[in-house]
């Protein structure tokens, strides 16, 4: 049975500060968030049923911040060795000593992947001062408790050309793994990126390294983590593609969501840490749902088959069960949208933002022409075409009136025979 993998920040707290850290660029780090015990047990009894209906065998990947730092760090690491659930750690090395590494491997660590962004100056520089020479300290502690190392790198403009040699540092210090990938910037530190021209070489140059540490039979795992390997394979005529195959065929790609998932401190839930659409705690989403760029669903939230949501906010609370498309809109908290509600926000050349305020009820197959403001606690009646603002607790029905034409099949003569 194949894993699903869990990358769960169990704390924001961490010695280091680091430049592309996630943590920071969102401003979050000022409250430096840590999942409360009770939490974490029923985030481990959600995951181990998740994996049961998808036929999976959970793993954990625990990480933040630096998860020992977290105060039930090692009540956590128990619960999960009781329950026989396999786990890694992705941290720091600064609280790592030969007990604290078999006290891990005692309670099931398998892997500790350890951060290395650059030769001395540059990774320190990076993260901070001592960080290197601490890291590789840190090697030989993990390997004699029998703990897998991984050294990771996260390439950037400021790092892209010393990759190369941080594959002779960790074949020198006998790392098991060493795999890099591309940094995926936040919104204000979008010139930090190496141009594809530089990330092209790198993969060029570290695939002659790996082929050569191979050949002379180095037992160093180099793991091809970033997705442009797969193109880059395929350029060299290594990666050969069937022609019998459909055409549409996607022969690689991330597995966010399919065999990975991440958990934040505070419950939220992500396909992955570097995506920009948020899942709040305790919400349903799916089957067959699309949360698109720019969305964010609060907690105690549904989100049905067959619902869009784009560039869009549902508060705490909110039920979108079915066939529902939301694009660039607020809605507030506990709002029903029924079945077929549609956000009409584009009129051709123009996009538009609507509101709807907590408690709102909107009817079966309501479309909501963009901009409107739908009031607190108001409702629209089904089947309506809302193209005005809402007022608080108002009903608004905005349908036209029926008609029954009395013998109009028979006369028009398409009466079943």
């Amino acid at each position: 049975m194949e894993y699903f993998a869990f990358q769960w920040h169990i704390t924001e707290a961490c010695d280091q500060r680091c430049k592309h850290c996630y943590i920071y660029a969102l401003g979050s780090h000022a409250k430096f968030q840590a999942m409360a015990l009770e939490d974490m047990i029923r985030a481990i009894e959600n995951c181990q049923a998740f994996c049961r209906k998808a036929g999976r065998l959970p793993y954990f990947y625990l990480t933040g911040g630096d998860p020992i730092l977290h105060p039930q760090f090692w009540q956590l690491a128990g619960l999960l060795k009781e329950r026989g659930l396999p786990f890694a750690i992705l941290g720091n090395p600064f609280h790592l000593t030969d007990d604290v590494c078999q006290k891990l491997r005692d309670h099931g660590c398998r892997k500790y992947q350890l951060s290395l962004d650059g030769l001395r100056e540059t990774h320190d520089r990076i993260r901070r001062p001592g960080s290197y020479d601490e890291t590789l300290a840190a090697i030989p502690l993990l390997r004699q408790a029998g703990i897998h190392v991984a050294l990771m790198a996260t390439v950037s403009k400021w790092n892209v050309q010393e990759i190369p040699a941080l594959v002779d540092v960790a074949v020198e210090h006998q790392a098991d793994i060493f795999a890099f990938a591309r940094y995926c910037p936040s919104q204000a530190d979008r010139d930090t990126t190496c141009s594809p021209l530089e990330y092209r070489a790198l993969l060029e140059a570290c695939w002659e390294k790996f082929q050569a540490y191979k050949a002379a039979g180095c037992p160093t795992t180099f793991s091809r983590k970033d997705h442009l390997w797969t193109l880059f394979l395929y350029e060299k005529g290594l990666f050969p593609i069937d022609e019998a195959l459909d055409p549409d065929t996607i022969y690689d790609g991330c597995n966010c969501g399919n065999c990975h998932m991440t958990i934040l401190s505070d419950g939220a839930v992500y396909a992955c840490r570097r995506m920009e659409s948020k899942v709040g705690n305790e919400t349903s989403v799916g089957p067959f749902a699309y949360l698109r760029p720019n969305s964010e669903i609060g907690s105690h939230c549904k989100v049905g088959d067959f619902v869009e949501i784009k560039n869009s906010r549902l508060d705490d609370g909110a039920k979108a069960a079915h066939l529902t498309y939301v694009g660039d809109s607020d809605v507030g908290k506990k709002v029903n949208l029924g079945c077929g509600v549609v956000f009409v926000n584009y009129d051709g050349s123009k996009k538009y933002r609507s509101v709807v305020e907590d408690g709102a009820f909107i009817g079966c197959n309501v479309n909501l022409v963009s901009p409107v403001h739908v009031g607190k606690d108001a409702y629209i009646a089904a089947g309506s075409t809302i193209t005005n603002d809402v007022e608080d607790g108002a009903l608004y029905v905005a349908r036209s009136k029926g008609k029954s034409i009395e013998g109009w099949v028979e006369k028009r003569g398409i009466l079943k025979k």
